[in-house]
């Protein structure tokens, strides 16, 4: 219980105007109670033993007047409570959301998503209720059992003496089990964090869950998530009752030993009947004190392990002292630029190394790369989410690391892949890019994003309400409000990350033709997986395994390095329609393809007629695992996600392909059920060519079906590394 106290102690200190207003009034309220066992005594041996009246009637006025003032002020002592607890909740409130906000996202994602918000909720609610409700009780009863015990002794020494070895010897039970609830509690709400983390991550994840037809599997691992919530709440309610019942009943006990004790020495003449009603009448208002207390410690028993959990939240910290920065970076106007930069995550290998260039103000840069070759990883650095271990980050020279991270970002701006849209209008959701922007200026941005007559079409226009993450909007609408946000800000830096992907190819070009003539002063920063969309920038930056390997402009890249080649390669072959629904693709591209490298021309060109277009929206499942093997595809655009699964597992083997890519060229020989799910990460326009039909050409053509064979072989052994079939 002392911890408790212990570590709110700062916060009770900045209150104590408050809690002096309580002492007091808790002075009153244990003075009245002490008074009326010496009024008892008073009435007997006074007023009745000598028949006077008026020392009666003066009695009962000065006990009434005594009586009003307590009440008054146990009123004032309820709302200064209630006020000093208010302000520590909020104060730490406060300092816990402050402290999340400034995690880097790494450090952000060691914290289980659904126990943050019970230590938020439950926990502080615990801490408020301990702190405005049970604090003045622990303060009233400790102070009214010491001055009863005063009064005790005062009236007689010997049931006194009885009185505090009993006391002591009842104060040692709740004691003894005080250690077992509190830690019984902690394991408690441990036991519901991690049932609300599993619920928030089965409620997010839920496409995935049916996608693999997991909800057995998933319900099974929630109930025995709640029997285990059932035995750890049962071990903590009996361990709170044996804390609150083994003092008070220890007490209950005392009183019977008194009023034994005290009647024999009534009989023997030691003890008048007026002393031993007073006793009487103290003792059970020491008992009453006592119980009270008993009552109290298993609130703060539970206050004192939700305490524990917020100050393990605290236990994390910024990643580098705010004090040590400059809290103003002067307005850049130069370029941005990083020198022999490294970053690893803690106790991995490092995913940047020896990164080095530098972006002039009005030019455009581009990272590509293959999927994990560190783009992302920059990108998070360039925003300040993570920190480099080594190296230099600049704007005209400037070190990140001599400035807050706000006046850092003050001079950047992001568009994400997947950016969040909040509960709020549109108008207001653009203008969070710039708070004192008027609406003239979010208009303009809009525009400048391709979407202001989209917007003025909605029911309500730039009041329309976006609903909880942009629910409402198409996953165009959101990228391209993301975008006008974006513009809006006017950073010195503006990144994109893969911020046009949920757009077909027109539409992107569009926009950023639109975005780069509305920040053409900007250091303009993308990754993108469309080669296309960069073929005219100043400088491609080549990334692979967490190397810049590659720098120049796309002609001389084409001319020079084999690594961008090949992705250049990879998505060409390819014809759009304007509106991003239809593909078509070429006899040369498809003979690239190892499975059809041997193929004849003529056949080529046949099987090119056979493929169909397909546009899947993002999110969507292509097939699921278990789905009848009866096409492949190829990528015309887009990026899908492969997730192979482990039975009895919960985490998921992910696998990225975009445009260029194939999958399931073993359900064109195999009669076999899919190994795998694959979901679009963006709109994808897929070329699929159906098993029948190739069957029907292979039937026509038995020297072609050989080849197929022998290349399906080849692909069979790397099968389980590679691509579903």
């Amino acid at each position: 219980m002392l911890i408790f106290f212990k570590r709110l102690a700062a916060y009770f200190r900045r209150q104590s105007f408050w809690f002096g207003l309580i002492l007091a009034a808790i002075i009153l309220q244990t003075a009245f109670r002490l008074a009326m066992p010496l009024a008892f005594q008073a009435v007997f041996d006074v007023g009745i033993a000598h028949q006077d009246l008026d020392f009666l009637w003066t009695l009962f006025g000065v006990m009434t007047v005594f009586w009003l003032v307590q009440a008054l002020a146990s009123l004032g002592q309820d709302a200064a409570a209630a006020r000093a607890g208010l302000t520590i909740i909020q104060q730490l409130r406060e300092r816990m959301y402050d402290l999340v906000m400034s995690l880097s996202p790494a450090r952000l994602q060691k914290l289980r998503g659904g126990d943050l918000p019970a230590r938020f909720s439950t926990d502080l609610l615990l801490i408020e209720q301990a702190v405005v409700q049970t604090t003045h009780v622990v303060m009233f009863s400790v102070l009214n059992v010491l001055l009863s015990l005063g009064l005790l002794i005062y009236l007689d020494w010997r049931l006194a003496l009885l009185t505090v070895v009993g006391m002591l010897a009842g104060l040692q039970l709740p004691k003894l089990f005080s250690k077992q609830a509190h830690q019984a509690n902690y394991d408690r709400k441990n036991s519901e964090g991690r049932l609300l983390d599993n619920i928030q991550e089965q409620v997010f994840a839920g496409e995935v869950i049916q996608a693999f037809n997991l909800n057995p599997m998933m319900r099974a691992r929630f109930t025995g998530q709640v029997d285990q919530l059932d035995r750890k709440a049962m071990a903590a309610y009996r361990a709170d009752a044996l804390v609150g019942r083994s003092g008070s009943q220890s007490a209950s006990f005392l009183q019977i030993a008194i009023l034994i004790l005290g009647g024999f020495f009534v009989i023997k003449g030691s003890l008048t009947i007026g002393t031993m009603v007073a006793f009487s009448a103290l003792l059970q208002n020491l008992v009453a004190g006592i119980s009270h207390l008993s009552g109290a410690v298993p609130q703060i028993v539970k206050a004192g392990s939700s305490m524990k959990r917020v100050d393990e939240l605290f236990a994390y910290s910024d990643d580098r002292p705010a004090e040590t920065r400059f809290e103003v970076l002067p307005k850049p106007d130069h370029a941005l630029s990083l020198s022999q930069v490294t970053f690893a995550y803690p106790q991995q290998r490092p995913t940047l190394l020896d990164v080095s260039f530098e972006a002039g103000r009005g030019t455009r840069t581009a990272l590509v790369g293959a999927s994990g070759s560190g783009k992302s990883t920059l990108l998070k650095l360039i925003m300040g989410f993570e920190e480099p271990l080594a190296g230099v980050m600049a704007l005209d020279g400037h070190d990140a690391a001599a400035y807050s991270k706000s006046a850092w970002r003050e001079h950047l701006s992001l568009v994400p892949q997947e950016p969040y849209l909040f509960h709020m209008s549109v108008r207001d959701n653009i203008r969070l890019g710039n708070l004192a922007a008027d609406d003239d200026a979010v208009a303009a941005a809009a525009a400048a994003a391709g979407i202001d007559d989209a917007i003025r079409a909605l029911p309500e226009g730039y009041a329309t309400l976006v609903g909880d993450a942009g629910v409402r909007l198409s996953g165009g609408q959101k990228q391209r409000l993301a975008v006008a946000r974006a513009v809006l800000r006017q950073p010195f830096v503006l990144v994109l990350d893969e911020a046009t992907s949920a757009l077909d190819p027109k539409t992107e070009r569009e926009v950023m033709a639109a975005l780069e003539q509305a920040v053409s002063d900007a250091v303009l920063l993308t990754v993108t997986h469309r080669l296309q969309t960069v073929v005219a920038y100043e400088q491609i930056l080549v990334m692979d395994a967490g190397r810049i390997v590659a720098r120049g402009n796309h002609q001389s890249l084409l001319a020079s390095n084999d690594l961008y080649r090949g992705l250049w390669d990879k998505q060409q072959g390819f014809t759009i329609s304007a509106d991003g629904t239809k593909a078509e693709i070429t006899q040369k591209r498809l003979a690239r393809i190892d499975l059809f490298a041997d193929v004849e021309p003529e056949a080529l060109s046949t099987l090119c007629g056979l493929f169909t277009s397909r546009l899947v929206p993002e999110k969507t499942a292509i097939f699921k695992k278990g789905d009848a093997a009866d096409r492949f595809c190829i990528i015309a655009d887009g990026m899908v996600e492969v997730l192979p699964y482990a039975e009895g597992e919960t985490r998921f083997k992910r696998m990225l392909l975009d445009t260029g890519d194939f999958f399931g060229e073993l359900a064109l020989l195999d009669d076999v059920p899919r190994s795998a799910t694959v979901l679009t990460r963006t709109p994808t326009l897929l070329l699929e060519l159906r098993r029948d039909h190739f069957h029907t050409m292979m039937d026509v053509s038995p020297a072609l079906r050989e080849r197929i064979k022998r290349a399906a072989r080849g692909r069979r052994d790397e099968a389980s590394g590679h691509a579903p079939g």
